[in-house]
């Protein structure tokens, strides 16, 4: 099945509580603004809208795909910004609090060796309560253009990336360089956000990349933002299990940015857990295709923790936690594989950190390490 709808409005405006079913093995294709219309009131129509909570639901092998232009592709629990609100305001005209947030549930549930393709300015945009669930073996897509959020969610919601699933989000533009001044802040409007109690977990063997492009310096907006101050010690904020992969990737060259992020605040009990995945990358100042973003805009001062950066290069952080003290419960865990007596070394973890000021030195560093050792060639050089 496809909608097509030129005119404003939603493709489909349900009243709360209502259900979206795509079922085993079927398609639903929603095309919005098919004549390219700029009138601002587009900016808040939704391909699917229900404004006090509601389900999406697709079964084993269906595809639901999502064109929207520059609204919403999902819309459930949320009241509707003014039409003079545009793209241009740096919060989406949602505001920093949960003003637009209403309480009933909201779901959106992609089924087992389901497809989810969306292209559009905003993606996901849930009131308090909502959950995100990718069945296994799914494959899921969002293409963001401009300066839109993929998922924004309020209080005490949850994202699972299921098993074996892969989830890829791509984001071109969410910054000044789409007109207006910077597109988000660490209160709210991040690219995937979730307010208190919110968390992500990237199940067994599933992949999860974000990778942010042609966003200019836009100071404060973390990509992953997750803003709770108080967590609980056996529920990570962040989490990602056995065999999965987690890549971010970020062209923002302002400093004062982080790829995951608690802001600030005297948080509690935030944890961040990898349980044995097969592959973790944090990329700060880096597109899509592992290219440096060039030059960095201002730095951190002096005497500000500064990651594992050296301090005089200062440009900020990858993974923060506010309040770092034993006290207070917050901390990263990294959990390896039970080492064997056949195999000590699976119970380790190799980190390769690589700070440095400049563009591409991975690059430069390799051809120093070809000439020094013309020899050996490009395996034993290899970085």
């Amino acid at each position: 099945m496809t909608l097509n709808r030129s005119s404003q409005g939603d493709g489909i405006n349900l009243a709360g509580g209502s259900t979206v079913r795509v079922n085993d093995g079927a398609s639903l294709t929603i095309n919005m603004n098919t004549n390219n219309g700029t009138e601002s009131a587009r900016y808040h129509n939704a391909g699917i809208f229900m404004e006090h909570g509601g389900t999406v639901v697709t079964g084993k092998d269906s595809k639901l795909t999502l064109n929207t232009s520059i609204g919403q592709a999902i819309s459930l629990g949320m009241g509707r910004p003014a039409d003079g609100l545009t793209h241009l305001d740096r919060w989406g005209g949602y505001g920093t609090g949960n003003a637009f947030r209403r309480n009933g549930k909201s779901s959106l549930t992609i089924g087992e060796h389901a497809s989810f393709n969306f292209t559009g300015r905003d993606g996901l945009v849930f009131g308090n309560n909502a959950t995100f669930t990718t069945g296994e073996n799914s494959r899921v897509r969002f293409e963001n253009k401009g300066r839109g959020t993929a998922i924004d969610f309020g209080d005490n919601s949850r994202v699972v990336f299921g098993k074996k699933s892969t989830n890829t989000f791509h984001s071109v533009g969410k910054g000044p360089k789409s007109g207006g001044g910077p597109s988000g802040s660490y209160n709210a409007y991040n690219y995937i956000g979730l307010n208190e109690n919110g968390s992500i977990l990237v199940d067994d063997y599933a992949t999860f990349r974000v990778q942010m492009d042609n966003r200019g310096a836009n100071p404060w907006d973390d990509v992953i933002n997750l803003d709770s101050k108080h967590g609980w010690k056996d529920q990570p904020l962040f989490q990602a299990n056995k065999g999965s992969i987690v890549d971010v990737r970020d062209d923002n060259t302002d400093y004062y940015a982080e790829l995951i992020s608690v802001p600030l605040g005297a948080s509690t009990n935030v944890v961040f857990q990898f349980n044995n995945p097969l592959y973790v990358s944090f990329m700060r100042y880096t597109n899509s295709e592992g290219r440096s973003a060039g030059e960095i805009t201002g730095k951190l001062p002096f005497g500000i923790a500064q990651g594992n950066n050296p301090e005089q290069i200062g440009h900020g952080n990858i993974l923060y936690i506010s309040n770092g003290s034993r006290e207070s419960g917050n901390h990263i865990e990294f959990n390896g594989p039970t080492g064997t007596r056949v195999n000590r070394g699976a119970g380790t973890y190799t980190v390769y950190s690589l700070n440095r000021d400049g563009r591409d030195v991975v690059s430069k560093q390799n051809e120093f390490c070809l000439d020094r050792y013309p020899r050996w060639g490009n395996e034993y050089c290899r970085l």
